[in-house]
């Protein structure tokens, strides 16, 4: 016959303040578990240009890995000058995937609006821009490579501060 368990008076608050430790932790672990899971960004990295311009010849490379197949809305971020002498930025956007083929899209990324006002967010000088490149994009486990190169009709191209690539997980 199984013998029953009396706990006295004494053990009943250690017992309460180990289960209040459990809960404290799997509480906590649970947390971290929604934050890293919520959608949200996957891959996000920035390059600086050169104050004196960014030379046709020169790319910039962002490398991206993932270990598990995921989705996402890949976009492209730029931070350009008030002296910036286009309207828009032509760049060639080429996509090295994990099998070692590529794909290479020319994008036209509009900067100034209809009425000749500078688009996306800024303060004083400086504006900001993420244009959506593809949407609900499937990346299987791999490495990845994006490799920009601005395709403007001169050789140094001024008042680009900065350009990146990020992901928002779907």
């Amino acid at each position: 016959m199984p013998q029953k368990v009396i706990i006295t008076a004494t053990l009943k608050p250690m017992l309460r303040r180990k289960q209040d430790r459990t809960v404290a932790v799997i509480a906590t672990f649970v947390a971290v578990m929604m934050l890293s899971c919520r959608p949200g960004g996957a891959f996000q990295e920035f390059r600086h240009i050169e104050a004196r311009g960014w030379a046709r010849d020169s790319a910039l490379v962002f490398t991206f890995e993932t270990r598990v197949p995921l989705r996402g809305d890949v976009f492209f971020d730029l931070r350009n000058r008030g002296n910036y002498p286009f309207q828009n930025l032509w760049i060639a956007l080429q996509t090295v995937f994990p099998d070692g083929h590529s794909k290479t899209d020319t994008l036209q990324l509009p900067l100034r609006n209809g009425a000749g006002g500078w688009t996306g967010t800024g303060i004083g000088d400086l504006f900001d821009n993420s244009i959506l490149y593809r949407e609900n994009m499937y990346f299987m486990p791999g490495q990845y490579r994006f490799i920009i190169r601005h395709r403007m009709p001169v050789s140094l191209l001024q008042g680009i501060n900065d350009a990146g690539i990020h992901i928002r997980q779907n």
